[in-house]
């Protein structure tokens, strides 16, 4: 299996949890399509933020904006009683005790914190759909 690429995993977070990541068609404006996520939190820091743009001009990750990505993730792991780590070298969530899924960022292409937290969380909310034991 191909590990998935950062817009395919956005894409996929997008279906999974729309009140966090959401694609916005800018076509009209400025010929692209804006992958955001959703940060709580005060001040300048509230609210959708974008992380990638697809389009006319090719598509482009703001590689400092991903920081806004592995917020939103961690945000949303916690609110739902999660276990999440990102270490050097891999992302993990899970539960406690029973099990939990571990993403290398070496086998991401272009793989970077923010991207492993985002497969291991696509990958766990699959599991709880299949109904996956792990």
């Amino acid at each position: 299996m191909t590990a998935p690429t950062l817009p395919e995993t956005l894409a996929r977070l997008a279906q999974l949890l729309p009140e966090r990541v959401r694609e916005v068609d800018l076509t009209e404006q400025w010929g692209m399509t804006m992958l955001e996520v959703y940060v709580r939190g005060d001040g300048d820091q509230l609210g959708w933020r974008g992380i990638y743009s697809m389009g006319e001009a090719g598509n482009h990750s703001f590689p400092e904006d991903l920081i806004w990505l592995e917020t939103a993730l961690r945000q949303e792991c916690v609110a739902r009683g999660w276990h999440w780590q990102v270490g050097i070298g891999r992302a993990e969530v899970g539960d406690w005790d029973r099990r939990r899924v571990t993403v290398s960022w070496c086998d991401l292409p272009g793989g970077t914190p923010a991207h492993a937290l985002a497969v291991a969380v696509v990958r766990w909310l699959d599991s709880e759909k299949m109904g996956e034991p792990w």
